[in-house]
Formats: C-alpha cells, sequence, structure tokens
C-alpha cells in the first residue's frame, strides 16, 4: 500500500472511530509503529488529527463550548475528568471551586463526599452540593453573571473577600492552554478572582479539556507551572504530556481513571 492510501485510510478509521491506536494502525497495515506516527504527524499538520498518547484523535471532535450540546462521548470525557478531580480531593479538605461547566461537573461529583468545605463563586455548583447537608459550601459575595449556561459571582466584591482566605487546593478550569503563553481564560475579572485564589492556595489542580490545549484566551493566567497537577482527558496533546512529564507536574486522564475503578473492584 501506498504512503498517500494508507494515510487516507487511517484519516478514514478516525473520522468512523472518533480515535486510534498507534499500535492497533500497526498491525493492520503491517507497518512499524514508527512508520505509524510519521503518518500521524502528517495528518496533524493537515489539520485532521490531534496526537495524544499511544494514538490520535479527529480535530472535528473536539468539546464544544459550554453551553453546547454534548454528544455521549464528550458527557463521558466531561464526567471521567469530573471523577479525577473529586477523587484527588479529600473529605477533610477545604478547597476553592472555579466557575464554568467543568466545575459544575465536578461539583457534583463533590456533592457526593462525606465531609468537605467548599469556597466558591460558581452559583451553578452551589445549587448542587448544597443537597448534601454535610458538606460546608461557602458562596463569596458579588454580582451575579451568566454565560453559556453558567452562573457566577464575580467583580470588586468578590476578589476582596478572596484576597485574605486561604484554601488547600484550588479547581480552576482554564479556557485555553499553550505551551509559550500557558493557561488563560476569556475574561479578565474572573482572572484577577483565579489569580488571587492561587497564591493562597497551598496546592492548585487545572481542570481542562482536550480541546483548550493550542489555543490563547483574552487575560493571561499563569505559565503551565503554576499548578502540581492537571486533569484532563485522553486527548490531549503529546507535547503538553512529555512537557508535564519533563516538568514533574502530574497529568490525570480517564485512562487512570479506569485503572483506580478497576482497583476499587
Amino acid at each position: 500500500m501506498f504512503t498517500s492510501d494508507r494515510r487516507n485510510a487511517i484519516q478514514q478509521i478516525v473520522a468512523e472511530n472518533e480515535k486510534v491506536d498507534v499500535s492497533e494502525l500497526a498491525r493492520k497495515f503491517n507497518v512499524s509503529e514508527v512508520t505509524i506516527r510519521k503518518d500521524l504527524v502528517f495528518l496533524e499538520k493537515s489539520g485532521i488529527v490531534i496526537r495524544t498518547h499511544g494514538g490520535a484523535v479527529a480535530r472535528d471532535n473536539v468539546m464544544p463550548p459550554s453551553g453546547g450540546t454534548l454528544t455521549p462521548p464528550e458527557l463521558h470525557r466531561l464526567r471521567s475528568i469530573a471523577k479525577l478531580a473529586a477523587y484527588y480531593i479529600d473529605d477533610s479538605d477545604f478547597i476553592y471551586l472555579g466557575t464554568g461547566a467543568v466545575c459544575s461537573k465536578i461539583a457534583e461529583e463533590l456533592s457526593k463526599k462525606e465531609q468537605l468545605t467548599v469556597l466558591t463563586n460558581n452559583v451553578t455548583a452551589i445549587a448542587l452540593m448544597a443537597q448534601n447537608p454535610n458538606l460546608h459550601v461557602i458562596s463569596t459575595p458579588g454580582s451575579a453573571v451568566s454565560k453559556n449556561g453558567e452562573t457566577m459571582l464575580a467583580g470588586t466584591d468578590t476578589l476582596q473577600y478572596l484576597k485574605d482566605k486561604y484554601v488547600d487546593k484550588a479547581i480552576i478550569s482554564p479556557d485555553a492552554v499553550k505551551l509559550n503563553t500557558g493557561y488563560s481564560v476569556q475574561n479578565s475579572g474572573i482572572c484577577d478572582i483565579y489569580k488571587t485564589v492561587m497564591e493562597n492556595a497551598d496546592d492548585t489542580l487545572m481542570a481542562v479539556t482536550s480541546d483548550c490545549f493550542n489555543k490563547n484566551a483574552f487575560s493571561p493566567l499563569g505559565d503551565l507551572s503554576v499548578c502540581s497537577r492537571v486533569i484532563t482527558d485522553e486527548r490531549i496533546p503529546d507535547a503538553f504530556t512529555e512537557y508535564y512529564s519533563s516538568n514533574d507536574i502530574q497529568v490525570f486522564t480517564s485512562y487512570d481513571l479506569n485503572n483506580l475503578e478497576a482497583a476499587r473492584q
């Protein structure tokens, strides 16, 4: 089979299955894994796929902005991120939970905890977690702002309130991540709030969907070293996995969730 034919075939497989595995493709086409990786590099440069650890996913199948309609696979990936984030929160922790759809989904998982203190300006999350009487949910002051189906509190009062509040862990979901510019968010007011919280947190956890990688948003939040852990889905590009690994930043994906759930059984 010619190289062009093989790459067309791989493109078709990605379109049909949303993702491909290097080892499986090597066996299917009877070529080396090195050859398949070169094919995937070519397809990524052509804008067709995004390379991930051990394979690739279709570029067109990234998660839409919060508030959009999610397909079952997209919803599964979002739930996986939420479950993983909740796994690394201890019942005795005092945490800050950020705004947006990812953090609201995390709130659903945190609401199952036995005991937890949560400080947040995420109105959607407050409503979810308040249903559990064992959780101590603290709301910030501020003006209510709604965007993409999510409601948050922001403004001068929110920022001033958070300046002298200290937490064990901060969970933040950025809008964009790039290797050279780091994390960023669209709203400058939320950016100021996140920076204040991160300064006062013992540990920061970034919960980010894979469609946010290789993008910039309006307000810079900090470089990639501002957090100790990143929780994302299996579609994280290889370049970021390699960066985090070489800089001692832990990365957890749905692959890790599967292992954790299997260990519990």
